[in-house]
């Protein structure tokens, strides 16, 4: 379970960039975002728990992104997550 949180969270950190980067470029504007922390997550129902809802919030965004190549990007965001929630669920 550690080490697939990890991976994801490292995963995570790359598509955050890319997202950023290519969001940025399209709208030809930067954004002015808040640092926060990372989630605390105590167990690995914790941790399905938060990929389960990081996923819907994913989901909403694309229904509303004008631009079709970020969609994408977060279709490769969520198959990340779907491979995390796998190694938690099953590889035990």
């Amino acid at each position: 379970a550690h080490k697939a949180l990890n991976e994801g969270y490292d995963a995570f950190g790359d598509h955050a960039d890319d997202l950023l980067e290519e969001f940025q470029g399209a709208e030809e504007k930067i954004l002015d975002l808040p640092n926060t922390a990372p989630a605390e997550l105590n167990s690995v129902e914790e941790g399905l728990d938060f990929l389960r809802k990081m996923k819907d919030k994913i989901t909403a965004l694309q229904n509303n992104m004008p631009h079709s190549e970020i969609v994408n990007l977060l279709d490769n965001a969520k198959s990340t997550i779907n491979s995390v929630k796998y190694k938690l669920l099953f590889l035990k």
